[in-house]
């Protein structure tokens, strides 16, 4: 910010309606480059920058024209890019993951993380917020999610924010698996809500959730570096009690309103922090793991979805014999030119 001069576009440079340029670091403003219009070479940090565009000529800044864009840490190969999760709103966008790097294209779709934010309740409304306050994850993957870099396993998932709560080591969560994190003691919270032991239940969380609004970040670590650890925001939301006449008024006001109410995202596989993929229902934190094995059309192709702890197996005679499956994940492209055709079930 207090550097603001330290590369500029070559004059005359026009970018078309909907057109798209790209800057690089080895061929624009990095220390290789011999870009004329680099003022001081200079690099983007893994952990975290803000990048600045100003008009102006001759050197000088001028015009009038100014944006800039905040980012946090990210993981090696992955790419940041501009959402909007409300087109009626233009002026709520995120910058955020995207599935994939798109190179002087439009941007790919987002990435919605395999373990994301499921639920939360927020609003007690004629209960004690502290005894029943609490946020749900879900893993929506075929596999086991370890709550931990198993490369460093005392750097564990932290949720951040409006609250704060760093997971004990060696925490997972099983395919189609839900735990809970707690305002208050998990058992307390436990034997109030009649949750079975079976249950993951984790917290107390410090500070609270606020019954207007706040934002909630699920953060992962990355590979540690000379001691530091950063930490990359895997998905963060940021939610509302639809109180507010501006495009947030999206999100349901039952949580807020109702007794025993929270917001609950559906479907799972949809962009968290968009008001439209969240529903005011009846909390849930008793809710049960999840078993599903499906087939999905993808265009001309099909596709077997699956989650849930069973093993998948499968045959390609119905007289045959079960085999387990462990060489394929969720979603599997079936290609249905080829024989032999497959069959496949959940072990019993």
């Amino acid at each position: 910010k207090d550097e603001l001069k330290k590369y500029q576009i070559a004059p005359e440079t026009i970018l078309a309606a909907n057109g798209y340029t790209v800057f690089t670091q080895n061929g624009n403003f990095g220390t290789s480059s011999n870009d004329s219009g680099k003022v001081q070479d200079f690099g983007l940090s893994e952990y975290g920058e803000s990048i600045y565009l100003s008009s102006g000529s001759e050197g000088e800044l001028g015009g009038g024209y100014s944006l800039s864009q905040t980012f946090g840490a990210t993981l090696n190969g992955t790419s940041l890019g501009r959402h909007q999760p409300d087109a009626s709103n233009a002026n709520n966008v995120d910058f955020i993951k995207l599935q994939y790097p798109t190179y002087g294209a439009e941007n790919a779709p987002v990435f919605i993380p395999e373990v994301i934010i499921k639920e939360i309740r927020y609003n007690a409304v004629d209960q004690s917020d502290e005894l029943y306050e609490y946020i749900e994850l879900f893993n929506r993957s075929s596999e086991t999610i370890d709550l931990y870099d198993p490369a460093n396993p005392s750097n564990t998932w932290k949720l951040g924010e409006g609250i704060e709560y760093t997971f004990p080591e060696g925490v997972s969560i099983p395919s189609g698996g839900h735990i809970l994190i707690t305002r208050t003691d998990p058992e307390i919270f436990r034997y109030l809500n009649n949750i079975p032991s079976s249950r993951m239940i984790f917290g107390p969380y410090s500070k609270a959730l606020d019954n207007d609004k706040d934002t909630i970040d699920l953060l992962i670590p990355g590979t540690p570096d000379a001691g530091f650890v950063p930490y990359v925001s895997s998905e963060k939301i940021s939610y509302h009690d639809g109180s507010q006449s501006s495009g947030l008024n999206a999100w349901p006001s039952q949580p807020d309103a109702l007794s025993g109410y929270s917001l609950q995202r559906e479907p799972s596989d949809s962009y968290g922090n968009s008001a439209l993929n969240w529903l005011g229902l009846i909390a849930t934190p008793d809710s049960p793991n999840i078993q599903m094995l499906e087939l999905r059309r993808n265009g001309s192709s099909l596709q077997l979805y699956w989650i849930g702890g069973s093993q998948l197996q499968s045959k390609d005679d119905l007289s045959g014999s079960w085999s387990d499956v462990s060489d394929i994940t969720s979603p599997h492209t079936i290609d249905t030119e080829q024989a032999p055709q497959q069959f496949y079930r959940f072990a019993e």
